[in-house]
């Protein structure tokens, strides 16, 4: 495959900024391409470069008639507000179904805080132990959590949080 000299010369132009910016990145080596622009302001950088990249006014195409425009912008902002409504629909109708899943927790976690997590028997006159994390299990359950496992046996069974 045969490459031009433009082809082989951009490549190499690449690979070269690409190196600078590996050696600036992890060297802390300052880029010999920018050193040009050591003596310049940052400010009359980005005039020289802005200067180049965009054409003056004097050559910049007439712009369309402005009631056109209106009349695009009032049919475009219609549209977005239709789907701004639909989207506030969804949201409400998002919000609302969480709210009922919230409240179905709630209910049963009210039901469940009576019993212990780990062996699920009600607490009645049993003694039990409150965590930090502010779950409540057995004092049982939670001396032999202790007992068995070293390294985590001060951490909660549900959310593995420090309970002492």
């Amino acid at each position: 495959m045969d490459y031009s000299n433009e082809e082989i010369d951009q490549y190499l132009e690449e690979e070269k900024i690409k190196s600078e910016i590996n050696n600036y990145v992890f060297h802390n080596i300052y880029p010999e391409t920018l050193n040009k622009f050591k003596d310049k302001l940052p400010i009359e950088i980005i005039i020289s470069r802005a200067s180049q990249q965009f054409p003056k006014l004097s050559e910049t195409p007439e712009p369309e008639p402005i009631i056109q425009n209106i009349t695009e912008f009032n049919n475009d902002f219609k549209d977005v507000e239709k789907k701004l409504i639909k989207m506030e629909k969804l949201l409400k109708n998002i919000k609302e179904d969480e709210e009922n899943e919230q409240n179905k927790e709630n209910e049963q976690n009210k039901e469940n805080n009576n019993e212990c997590p780990v062996c699920l028997e009600t607490f009645h006159n049993k003694s039990y132990f409150t965590g930090s994390c502010g779950h409540i299990f057995c004092a049982k359950c939670i001396c032999i959590n202790m007992n068995r496992n070293i390294h985590t046996g001060t951490l909660c069974p549900l959310c593995r949080t420090n309970i002492l």
